[in-house]
């Protein structure tokens, strides 16, 4: 495809276990990005000085340990410390930060940590039959249609959006302040209207492709069915295959639709 000509760099990945079969004759080589590495260190042990914005608080994760930090989200002021244990790992801080900022965070290379706005309509490629060996899809398109979020007591519901497909924010801890409903707003603003259709990909695979990509499958009747990129796993036996597939749990229900038409509110 268009983007297989690019140069491609792809994340470092750290050896944690070797194991040796000797019966088969067989290595099994465990690795990880860098993101693991931040599940053993705690976010207490970072020096973070308040106000900051989002994309310094990040860089103030990553950076002292050797990584890098490319930002695309809502650069929110943080005006004090999130509610968070000093003894949570940076890894689930980060993940927090990504909901708050409207994003979703993975390394993309080296120890480069993305932050990326997903677009609607901001197409990376086109598969056509000539480019897979199976492809099925679910009948009908999916849209992200509401943002909310709550605390651990339910007792802190604020939501922007219609009925429909969900998504919340569970006790993420920069939403601990007076300005919820706003952030809620703005991050919904971001991502409302985002599609995509259940599907399951057999082929050679991209390794150029990222997570959050958007392409366009189109089947053997010619449909066009717009996919958001989110998981892939590689196979190398001699040559490269790749099976990629997503499908929609339930939708994220907190009782949002208990009482309410629409729009924006607090319960």
């Amino acid at each position: 495809k268009s983007v297989s000509n690019e140069l491609t760099f792809l994340p470092s990945f750290y050896v944690d276990t070797i194991e040796y079969n000797s019966v088969t004759n067989r290595a099994t080589i465990i690795g990880y990005d860098f993101l693991h590495k931040l599940d053993s260190m705690p976010i207490g042990n970072f020096d973070i000085t308040y106000p900051t914005y989002a994309q310094n608080y990040i860089l103030d994760i990553v950076e002292p340990v050797g990584g890098y930090g490319e930002f695309e989200g809502i650069n929110h002021l943080i005006r004090e410390a999130p509610n968070v244990s000093p003894t949570a790992s940076a890894r689930e801080v980060l993940a927090a930060m990504a909901e708050f900022t409207g994003t979703i965070c993975y390394v993309s290379y080296d120890n480069n940590i993305r932050f990326r706005r997903m677009r609607p309509g901001d197409f990376v490629d086109v598969l056509t039959p000539d480019d897979y060996f199976d492809l099925s899809v679910g009948d009908e398109p999916l849209y992200l249609t509401l943002v909310g979020s709550t605390n651990e007591f339910d007792n802190d519901i604020y939501y922007y959006g219609n009925k429909g497909f969900s998504q919340v924010f569970r006790n993420n801890p920069f939403l601990y302040r007076d300005d919820a409903q706003t952030i809620i707003n703005l991050v919904a603003e971001q991502v409302l209207s985002l599609q995509t259709v259940q599907y399951r990909l057999d082929w050679r695979g991209c390794p150029a492709y990222e997570l959050g990509d958007f392409l366009i499958l189109q089947d053997k009747d010619g449909n066009a069915n717009y996919v958001l990129f989110f998981n892939e796993t590689f196979t190398y036996d001699g040559g490269l295959s790749s099976k990629s597939d997503w499908e929609p749990g339930e939708t994220d229900d907190i009782d949002l639709a208990r009482s309410y038409a629409g729009d924006t509110g607090k319960i």
